[in-house]
């Protein structure tokens, strides 16, 4: 790519490109593009007249890192400036400020440095920081298969070292991990450990100052990475410097044996084993590399459940800690002293996270190792159930609220106003006047859209589909056959065709809408190869395997005519697709492998309504496979993908949710069937007329949980709602 290539960290996740070796279950995978020199609007800015902007470092979800220069002193600096999307939220722009500050307050060796603070343009804050080229205790690990007693001994020293001098300055760091500890020094000799990030920490002293910065993080809230948070971090009890003292042991825990503490295949239920189960002993594997023997009952004591039980603060773990090397120490960690959490704590922790009267907000680290800012943070939302192997795999991965996408704004936006007008008949009526008032076809086209919508909402599909039939035709007459503005009401009526399995004429508007791609020269290969695949689709319905092939082939040739930037949701849909060719044709174990790379591909990329689509696809071929837990690990990682996209109350959404919720009543999981049809009662409230009996299975599925759970005035609230509901008329909307 010449000198416009993205400057990216070559790592292993397939989306993210994040070595994940050891990472199973922390990493938060979100896919980020770093900018080139030449789109990236803040190439070249002067910032007060002090800082030139050279080239992009690393993004994240918190924040973006630049190469900078001071024009003064010609020094270079790392410039990091929050992103713009959040600088208008004055939470997120103090918490930066406070992040300035935290870190100021420190002149310490082992403290990554901050030189300056202001504000860009007036709104958005930035630091500017010591630049450091060395790499993160995380990419460390990810390239070595263990580490050396001396190389561990050197490290850790001086990251106690460093958190003492935090501590001292009254701060709690909340987010020590491997990606937060970089090396700025390669050679083992002049190794200097800083410790970075000081974003989501918290000060423990009570100076005015101090007490306002305490309102940063809000009733409800998780702050940190899952697999190196403290017992009393995730159950929102008191934290302070024993919080770091545990998260540095787990770190020390994963450097001495190659593993974490606590691993599982999800982040709440690594959160449950931190308050519940008791850490392995590491003691052979440190024997068997010659560290000292009591290092084993040193780490395990730092990790006790009870913070009173650990050293006092980071002094005393320091003096411990050479004791260990020096073949003094006498500590012994003795588990009768641990005070085992009560199943109160773990439901604490369980209502925290489940909660729905507060949103719930987890900052996790992305732990992409990112070379030059690990400390760069990823607001995500996370939501837990109770542990469960047979259920629990593919639950509660954190996802990042994006902007709806079109599809799935369009039926919350029509329920939206049918409630705003007062009933569907006054909605149309609204609809109708806003279609005769628009200047061209085009716009009337948008709104016909959401009037066929409206009637399919008042289940009169047909009539929908001639609503869309007759604003095709306008279009024709004003814009020609070929126009690109027929294409979003060639998909409404594609849609109700499939819908009604009439693939026949769904393939007849697909291949129309294909034909239109191509006569424009609109070489878009997301959606070339979407309008392939959904031909592929409509073919294989009508057992024309040959043309499905075909059209396959041709999706494929587009797909991956662009090298390594492959369309990933196309990928993906194109291996659910094969997976479904296969299993027509007997060849069960194809189908099986194709679904899998279908589930692994949606998976890891960013959650949409179209990644639901490809998630649920699979989950159709692990149905007729009878794989129940991979049919579960899609539909629950396709509910996650719906709701990302804001998409609450489409009939996909209702469908996942209820299989989901099915799977959990299965095995007697409330908190997980309540988790996922919590906005049942809000949704058929929405929706016009009686519940549809999707509707009505999970709202008594989700009154019994609530018993269960002794929510039982929960439960009787909706009971009452669902009595009322199925008394309900639905009004029918005049035919066309």
């Amino acid at each position: 790519m010449g000198p416009e290539k993205a400057k990216l960290v070559d790592h292993k996740c397939k989306s993210c490109d994040a070595d994940i070796s050891h990472d199973t279950q922390g990493h938060v995978c979100v896919s980020i593009q770093v900018e080139t020199a030449s789109s990236d609007p803040m190439i070249g800015k002067v910032v007060h007249e002090r800082y030139r902007i050279l080239e992009p470092l690393s993004a994240g979800g918190w924040a973006k890192v630049y190469l900078a220069q001071h024009l003064s002193l010609g020094t270079k600096v790392a410039f990091k400036i929050l992103n713009t999307d959040l600088a208008e939220q004055e939470d997120k722009r103090k918490r930066f400020e406070f992040e300035a500050q935290c870190a100021s307050k420190i002149d310490h060796p082992n403290i990554g440095r901050i030189f300056d603070y202001g504000l860009f343009e007036g709104r958005r804050p930035f630091i500017v920081m010591e630049l450091l080229s060395g790499s993160t205790l995380a990419e460390y690990l990810a390239e070595k298969v263990s580490m050396k007693p001396d190389e561990f001994k050197r490290i850790f020293s001086q990251l106690i070292y460093g958190i003492t001098a935090a501590h001292a300055a009254s701060l709690v760091h909340r987010d020590l991990k491997p990606s937060n500890v970089m090396f700025a020094n390669a050679n083992f000799e002049e190794l200097k450990v800083k410790i970075l990030d000081f974003g989501i920490a918290k000060s423990v002293d009570s100076s005015p100052e101090s007490s306002s910065a305490h309102h940063l993080t809000n009733t409800g809230e998780i702050l940190g990475t899952p697999a190196y948070m403290s017992p009393e971090q995730i159950s929102g009890r008191k934290v302070d410097q024993r919080s770091d003292i545990y998260a540095l042991a787990c770190m020390m825990y994963e450097c001495g044996s190659g593993k974490r503490p606590f691993e599982a295949l999800n982040s709440f239920e690594v959160m449950v084993k931190h308050c519940q189960e008791d850490p392995k002993s590491i003691a052979p594997q440190l024997a068997e590399r010659k560290y000292p023997s009591k290092l084993d009952s040193f780490i395990l004591r730092c990790l006790n459940k009870n913070p009173d039980e650990r050293f006092a603060d980071s002094k005393e773990m320091h003096e411990a800690f050479e004791q260990v090397w020096q073949g003094t120490y006498s500590g012994k960690f003795n588990r009768t002293q641990k005070s085992k959490p009560t199943n109160k704590l773990v439901l604490a922790v369980a209502a925290i996270i489940l909660a729905s009267v507060v949103p719930i907000v987890v900052y996790f680290a992305q732990d992409k190792d990112e070379k030059k800012d690990p400390a760069a943070q990823t607001t995500t939302a996370l939501s837990g159930t109770k542990a469960n192997s047979d259920v629990n795999d593919a639950d509660n991965e954190p996802f990042v609220p994006k902007k709806k996408s079109k599809e799935s704004t369009l039926v919350t936006n029509t329920l939206n106003l049918i409630k705003k007008q007062g009933g569907v008949k006054n909605a149309l009526d609204f609809l109708k006047s806003l279609k005769d008032k628009a200047k061209t076809q085009e716009d009337k086209a948008k709104v016909a859209i959401q009037i066929g919508s409206l009637y399919e909402l008042c289940l009169q599909p047909m009539d929908a589909r001639k609503i869309y039939e007759k604003q095709l035709a306008s279009l024709v007459k004003t814009y020609g056959a070929n126009s690109s503005k027929l294409l979003p009401i060639l998909w409404r009526i594609r849609r109700s065709f499939a819908e009604s399995e009439e693939y026949a004429k769904a393939q007849e508007f697909d291949q129309r809408r294909l034909k239109i791609l191509e006569a424009n020269g609109i070489n878009n290969p997301e959606e070339k190869s979407m309008f392939a695949l959904n031909l592929v689709e409509d073919c294989l319905y009508q057992s024309k395997m040959e043309e499905a092939a075909a059209f396959l082939n041709t999706a494929e040739l587009v797909i991956y005519a662009k090298g390594d930037k492959i369309p990933k949701l196309q990928e993906g849909y194109s291996f659910a697709l094969k997976a479904h060719q296969s299993f027509r044709i007997h060849q069960d174990q194809d189908a099986s492998v194709l679904a899998n790379k279908a589930f692994e591909i949606a998976s890891g990329v960013s959650e949409s309504d179209l990644s639901a689509e490809v998630l649920e696809t699979a989950a159709q071929i692990f149905d007729e496979l009878k794989d129940r837990k991979m049919v579960a690990q899609c539909l629950r990682k396709a509910v996650h993908a719906r709701r990302a996209a804001n998409d609450d109350a489409s009939d996909e959404m209702i469908s996942d949710c209820l299989s989901v919720a099915r799977d959990y009543s299965k095995h007697n999981v409330s908190d997980g069937v309540i988790l996922y049809l919590k906005e049942f009662p809000k949704v058929a409230e929405l929706r016009p007329g009686p519940p549809s009996k999707e509707l009505e299975a999970g709202l008594k599925i989700y009154i019994k949980a609530l018993n269960d759970d002794g929510k039982i005035k929960e439960s009787s609230d909706v009971q009452k709602q669902l009595d009322t509901l199925k008394l309900r008329r639905l009004e029918h909307l005049p035919a066309v």
